[in-house]
C-alpha cells in the first residue's frame, strides 16, 4: 500500500495541508518543520515528486454551496478576492450542491483549497485525494485534520442572549436550523449555556431549512399553537432565518 500524506500527517500531528506545502518548500512553513516532514516522508517511503513548475501558490479554488450574493459568504469571498489580490493570486470561484457530481479533473490547475460552508465531509475527503493545501471556512470537522477558520459560535451565542438580558428581557427565544449544521449546534449550546446562567427559561424555535417559506411557517405554527408570541426578544442562527422571522412576524402585525 503507497504510503500519503496523511499518513506522515498522522505520524507527525499536523495537518494535511501543512504536509503538502513543507514538501513544496512553500515559504509559509518553518524550515524546522519542513525538514522534519521530509524526514518523517524518507523514513515511511513516501515518493516526493519535484513540482519545480509551481514552487509557490498561484492558483486557488473558491469551493462553497452558497451563491457569490449570499449574504453571509459574499463577505468571506471579497476577502478571499482581496488577499489574492496583493498576493498576486487567482482566485477561481466554484459553486457545487448536493447534486453536483464532483470531477477531480476540474480541480488540476489549483495549487491549493478554500472550502467555505457546510461542505459534507464525504465530499471533502474526496477533495483531500488531490492532496492539495486545503482550509476549511465555517465548518469545523476536527478528525480530517485540516486546517480550519471558525467562528467562535458557542461564546458568540452566549454574549448575544446576555446582550438581550441587559436590555430588560426575560423571555429570550432561539430561532435554529438544523443541528446536523455545526455551526447551528454551537450556537444553540451557546444560547443555552446564557439562559441557563441567567436564570431563565429557553424558548427554541426550530426550522428544516434555510427556505423562506419554511422559517415563515414555523412562526407560523409557533403563533397557532400558543395563541401569543410568548416572548420579547428573538436571536436567530444566522442572518437569512432572522431576516425571514422579522418580516413573517410584521406580516402577523407584530
Amino acid at each position: 500500500m503507497s504510503v500519503r500524506m496523511r499518513d506522515i500527517a498522522d505520524q507527525l500531528g499536523i495537518s494535511i495541508s501543512t504536509v503538502s506545502l513543507a514538501l513544496r518548500a512553500a515559504p509559509q512553513v518553518a524550515e524546522e518543520t519542513r525538514l522534519r516532514v521530509i524526514d518523517a516522508a524518507e523514513q515511511l517511503g513516501y515518493s516526493i515528486r519535484p513540482r519545480q513548475q509551481r514552487p509557490t501558490l498561484s492558483h486557488i479554488a473558491f469551493i462553497t454551496p452558497d451563491e457569490p450574493g449570499n449574504d453571509f459568504y459574499s463577505g468571506v469571498l471579497n476577502g478571499a478576492e482581496s488577499e489574492c489580490r496583493r498576493l498576486g493570486l487567482s482566485l477561481h470561484f466554484m459553486q457545487i450542491d448536493s447534486t453536483t457530481q464532483i470531477r477531480l479533473a476540474n480541480y488540476t490547475l489549483a495549487d491549493g483549497l478554500l472550502i467555505v460552508g457546510s461542505v459534507d465531509e464525504d465530499v471533502i475527503r474526496l477533495f483531500q485525494q488531490l492532496e492539495l493545501p486545503t482550509v476549511l471556512v465555517d465548518n469545523n470537522i476536527p478528525f480530517l485534520q485540516l486546517d480550519r477558520i471558525l467562528i467562535d459560535n458557542v461564546y458568540s451565542l452566549y454574549r448575544a442572549t446576555q446582550c438581550a438580558h441587559s436590555y430588560g428581557h426575560q423571555d429570550i427565544a432561539f430561532l435554529c436550523g438544523p443541528t446536523s449544521i455545526s455551526s447551528f449546534k454551537e450556537r444553540l449550546l451557546g444560547y443555552r449555556a446564557a439562559v441557563a446562567d441567567l436564570g431563565l427559561s429557553a424558548i427554541e424555535l426550530y426550522f428544516e431549512s434555510g427556505d423562506a417559506r419554511d422559517v415563515a411557517n414555523t412562526m407560523q405554527r409557533w403563533l397557532d399553537q400558543h395563541g401569543r408570541l410568548g416572548f420579547t426578544a428573538l436571536i436567530g442562527c444566522n442572518d437569512k432565518a432572522t431576516l425571514r422571522a422579522f418580516h413573517a412576524l410584521h406580516d402577523h402585525g407584530i
